[in-house]
């Protein structure tokens, strides 16, 4: 496990909050992503031609971004909460056609070499697309705002299906605050908690519990806890 240390500038942290302004729907899988975490680390590993294809535990490269650390127990995670925003659903779909170029070359095995497009695998389907419509999205955070700014300038696009447009930033806003939201805020909590230490924040349990990844690479699953979850997005009906 990583030892919990703040870079030698920390000095120079403060709480800042960071809102996405979109210019349409967002496609996020559950209410905890995007993650503003992930998306500096991204960046952070592009700048320095750091990032993989296809990592794995072994090779994965933790990214050094400029955003404090919460001692959490005898484990930290960034100083950075979940996403805050309201929005109204809506579904789209999508035809998907079988691409030659993506998936040839065709294991045939003992099959006649035929292409069968009215069915099996090389049907096309319609694929529904939950599309999250808001117009911004708020995280809060400590650390260092101009470097943060300056990781974002590179993002325009967040969330899933970013290749057919959905979730296009229009503007980036990072401003300071006079708090620290990114954990707790008036009583309420902003980030994913780890059961073991949720009690030792003095609030009451509100959202849902959840095994969640709250470092990266977040597909090393290996690393999830048992987390309780901020309640902090919101749909209208």
């Amino acid at each position: 496990m990583e030892t919990p240390t703040q870079p030698k500038d920390s000095s120079i942290y403060t709480p800042f909050s960071v809102t996405a302004r979109l210019a349409n729907g967002l496609v996020a899988s559950n209410d905890y992503t995007p993650e503003l975490s992930s998306i500096l680390e991204y960046f952070w590993l592009e700048q320095r031609g750091l990032l993989q294809s296809c990592p794995n535990p072994e090779t994965a490269i933790n990214a050094d971004i400029p955003i404090a650390k919460h001692v959490i127990g005898r484990d930290w995670q960034w100083a950075i909460s979940a996403p805050i925003y309201t929005y109204t659903e809506h579904t789209e779909t999508r035809r998907r056609h079988w691409d030659a170029d993506f998936d040839y070359p065709i294991n045939w095995g003992k099959r006649s070499q035929k292409i069968q497009t009215d069915a099996g695998k090389f049907k096309s389907f319609r694929k529904p697309i939950f599309v999250r419509l808001t117009d911004c999205i708020t995280w809060y955070a400590v650390g260092d705002l101009e470097a943060t700014k300056a990781l974002l300038s590179e993002c325009r696009l967040i969330g899933a299906n970013r290749n057919t447009g959905y979730g296009r930033v229009l503007q980036w806003s990072v401003k300071v605050i006079a708090e620290d939201w990114s954990l707790v805020r008036e009583g309420q909590l902003m980030a994913p908690t780890p059961c073991a230490v949720y009690s030792d924040l003095g609030i009451d349990l509100a959202g849902s519990v959840m095994h969640w990844n709250r470092r990266a690479p977040r597909w090393d699953k290996t690393q999830a806890d048992l987390c309780v979850m901020p309640n902090l997005v919101k749909r209208h009906v």
